[in-house]
């Protein structure tokens, strides 16, 4: 990795560990959305919230059987294989959440026309473009190795994000393949920290914070958003998104305690002995 790389992670992992940074990260949820038929405050904030949200996945239905297998196929190559598709794993994954950003953030022709929510379009970028760097940075280790049982908590949490089905408590072996789980944040990125959680401490710290973060804040606007609507839907909302809260609270932990200088030069380290030649 070059100097100037280095510098850049070692910026943003001392940013990362300061509470003001997610403060500040936090105000994004503040930033209107934006819609091409100028809307009325606070009424129209709302409503272009809910008619982009509303359009749902299901224009998608079509591709679901894919991306599920695509991302069933990438884990396993990863885990099996570690270092050698690493970087196919970033590269994947910013593609990922630039296909998400576009499904969940902007409806092209909405009750005011094109409508985006600005603030998950900035949470959602930002993550795609971290797991861009970390394709060129290559600071995460997935050298997987035997993890005590415990930690293996997450899994069944995240299956159960992978799997959420659009019909709520009908849970047929065939929604692990289509539903609308392989283009929601709220469902894949359970999937994708749960992996990365056993990587730890060897991973991209400023990337797992943030990542994490975000999925701790936007869970939490969910379960907001269940409880106020209320009804019977609710429970089933509030309990596909316990993977999303819990996985993401305990992957910002999980980074948050390690010491970022001195895992930086493991890193380095372990770069030189288990990375391929050329990787």
């Amino acid at each position: 990795m070059s100097s100037e790389s280095d510098g850049l992670y070692s910026t943003l992992e001392r940013l990362t560990r300061k509470w003001c940074f997610y403060l500040l990260a936090s105000l994004v949820i503040m930033v209107p959305p934006y819609s091409s038929i100028p809307y009325e405050m606070p009424d129209g904030w709302n409503e272009v919230i809910m008619d982009v949200l509303g359009q749902g996945l299901s224009g998608y239905a079509a591709f679901q059987p894919f991306i599920h297998v695509a991302v069933i196929l990438l884990i396993v190559s990863v885990v099996v294989f570690g270092n050698r598709v690493g970087r196919l794993f970033a590269l994947f994954l910013c593609a990922h959440y630039v296909l998400i950003n576009l499904a969940q953030s902007v409806r092209l022709e909405g009750k005011y026309g094109l409508e985006i929510l600005s603030g998950n379009l900035i949470w959602f970028l930002a993550i795609a473009v971290l797991w861009a760097w970390e394709a060129a940075v290559r600071k995460t280790d997935f050298a997987f190795r035997r993890q005590p049982l415990w930690k293996y908590w997450v899994v069944p949490l995240a299956i159960l994000a992978f799997w959420a089905p659009s019909q709520p408590w009908n849970f047929r072996p065939i929604y692990l393949l289509t539903s609308d789980a392989g283009l929601a944040f709220c469902l894949m990125t359970p999937v994708y920290l749960a992996v990365l959680s056993f990587t730890y401490p060897y991973f991209n710290l400023p990337l797992v914070r943030i990542m994490s973060f975000i999925g701790v804040i936007i869970a939490l606007c969910n379960f907001a958003f269940a409880l106020s609507a209320g009804g019977s839907y609710a429970l089933y909302h509030v309990v596909t998104h316990v993977p999303l809260f819990a996985i993401s609270l305990y992957c910002f932990a999980l980074a948050l305690k390690v010491d970022g200088r001195k895992v930086t030069h493991l890193q380095d380290e372990r770069n030189v002995t288990s990375k391929p030649d050329g990787a």
